[in-house]
């Protein structure tokens, strides 16, 4: 079964291609992301273990592409995945996984592994702690586990990588939760050496951003808008009752204004700006959407729903179901995390990477002939 879309939007045409499968897997396969390398090959990272804080161990598979998406020949296990800054030599690198406090520093400065995908990410380097986070106002709260050693979580660095927005900068959006603070506040972060060390710029939102937000800015995104100044989309809650929240900044990060809700929900946006213009914002849960806006600052969004577009073209045995709203129900669980990411391959031409979880947030059983599953998505998108 193969067939495409097209969908005409006023000032848009959007085209959906055959959704690809990447991977497979019983227990877990989800909580995927895609990048590119400065050299043009395609990853596609993602998660292998539960959804929790408490994970003693973590551990992350690598799927690689030479031919812009279309076949995925070449995987391997890592430790954990990390942030991707473009490097000089084409290499993706920055600190991996969770940060760690450096001793005296009251909570405001971390470290971290650092890691290199090169050659396309046929070689990858890891050089423990060697990765720096340093320069908060204020101590975070740390997420301890009780009987481990070390394992204290205070912050991530999560979101988009935006490489020369500000000369050779690269930007990244982190969480974190501050003492005497019960939410998230979203933090912006810049690095000049390739992501080995990064500084602290500015606190993006905090919890006062948005009234009765059930978690706090985080999950955050970032892009560069076409006549300057930077937009950053940022979760909030999960569900269709909490939008994503978006906040611009006119002087390189250092202040941000009040924040403002998008029609989109809910949960850990990818925001691009296309090379014809266009932003493309992909987020869900439920569902899975793919949101577009035709003007400079995001001011008015189109949506397209990829999820129906995907149980359309795909066979009975990829079906995903939307679910409830919040994810997990036991009784009816969403089909898929929702967390997606997007890359541009090609002028007006972006590639959208999704999970299938059939059991919702419980693993796939050994026994099953039911399988997690990741895809990519070709996504044609033209101004008319």
């Amino acid at each position: 079964m193969t067939a495409t879309r097209e969908i005409g939007l006023p000032g848009l045409r959007v085209v959906l291609g055959q959704p690809q499968v990447v991977t497979e897997g019983v227990g877990f396969c989800w909580f995927g992301g895609i990048w590119q390398f400065p050299t043009g090959p395609l990853a596609v990272l993602h998660e292998r273990q539960p959804d929790s804080n408490d994970n003693l161990l973590s551990g992350s598979r690598v799927i690689l592409s030479s031919d812009s998406g279309r076949t995925w020949d070449f995987g391997y296990d890592i430790v954990q995945r990390g942030t991707m800054v473009p490097c000089a030599d084409g290499s993706l690198a920055g600190p991996a996984g969770g940060l760690l406090p450096m001793p005296g520093a009251g909570y405001r400065s971390f470290c971290a592994d650092y890691v290199r995908f090169e050659a396309g990410g046929h070689r990858y380097v890891r050089e423990p702690l060697a990765a720096r986070v340093e320069g908060l106002p204020r101590s975070v709260k740390p997420h301890r586990l009780e009987g481990t050693l070390g394992r204290q979580w205070p912050a991530q660095i999560y979101g988009t990588i935006q490489e020369r927005v500000v000369g050779r900068e690269a930007l990244a959006l982190c969480y974190a939760t501050f003492e005497g603070d019960r939410l998230y506040s979203t933090v912006l972060f810049t690095s000049r050496d390739e992501g080995r060390s990064w500084q602290y710029r500015s606190i993006v939102a905090g919890p006062e951003a948005w009234p009765e937000m059930p978690e706090g800015p985080c999950e955050g995104t970032l892009v560069e808008l076409a006549h300057g100044g930077l937009m950053a989309v940022m979760r909030i809650g999960s569900g269709l009752r909490h939008r994503l929240i978006r906040a611009y900044s006119g002087d390189e990060g250092r202040t941000w204004s009040a924040a403002d809700p998008l029609p989109a929900w809910s949960v850990s946006p990818c925001l691009r700006r296309m090379r014809n213009g266009v932003l493309a914002l992909s987020t869900g849960r439920p569902g899975i959407h793919l949101w577009l806006s035709a003007d400079e600052r995001g001011v008015a969004w189109q949506s397209v729903d990829i999820l129906a577009h995907h149980n359309a073209v795909m066979k009975p045995c990829h079906a995903i179901r939307r679910g409830k709203g919040e994810g997990w129900e036991p009784d009816d669980p969403a089909q898929t995390t929702a967390y997606t990411m997007m890359v541009e391959v090609s002028p007006n031409h972006l590639l959208l990477e999704y999970d299938r979880i059939p059991f919702g947030w419980r693993p796939v059983p050994t026994d099953s002939t039911e399988r997690s599953r990741l895809y990519v998505l070709p996504i044609e998108v033209e101004r008319i």
